[in-house]
Parts: C-alpha cells; structure tokens; sequence
C-alpha cells in the first residue's frame, strides 16, 4: 500500500469512528476523535484530555438506566476491522 493510500485508509476509518460516536454537544465526534500516523502504523483514538467522559458513553451505567449508547465503540471498532479487510482484501478472524 503506498503512503497515500494508507492514510486515505486511516482517515476512513476515523470517519466510521466519528460517525458512530454518540452526538451531543459534538465534542466527543469533532474534537476528541483523532488518528496518528507512525511509519506503517496508524493510531485511532479518542483523546481523552478532550472527551475524559468517553468511558462512560460506551459502558453500562450503574444507577440503574440503560445506557443508550452502550457498545457503541466496540461496534465501531468491528465496522472498521471489516472495512480495513475489505479495503486490503484480507480476511477477519475472530479471536
């Protein structure tokens, strides 16, 4: 994969993060989701000096109610893993 290639591929894959990231005030989607690229590796992350509330978007709440969003970063991370095996035609294997 050439150099552009990989990072159109590492924006991509923060695009689907951002788009499943629950919406309220915007700052956890358009502020907090972030890629980093280091030779051939790309770090997708949420910057939680931004967004220190991200943790509990994703987890179960304990008083009681349902978290609405519960899952949504582990959702986001297997769309992704499929789109990075699409897009490198390479195969998925659960672990």
């Amino acid at each position: 994969m050439r150099p552009f290639e990989f990072y159109t591929l590492c924006r991509e894959c923060q695009e689907i993060l951002k788009a499943a990231a629950p919406y309220k005030t915007g700052n956890l989607r358009y502020n907090a989701i972030k890629f980093e690229i280091t030779g051939d590796t790309c770090r997708l992350y949420v910057d939680e000096k931004i967004a220190p509330y991200m943790k509990y978007t994703n987890e179960p709440w304990t008083n009681g109610m349902k978290n609405p969003n519960e899952g949504w970063f582990d959702r986001a991370a297997k769309k992704i893993a499929q789109h990075i095996a699409e897009r490198t035609r390479g195969d998925l294997h659960n672990a």
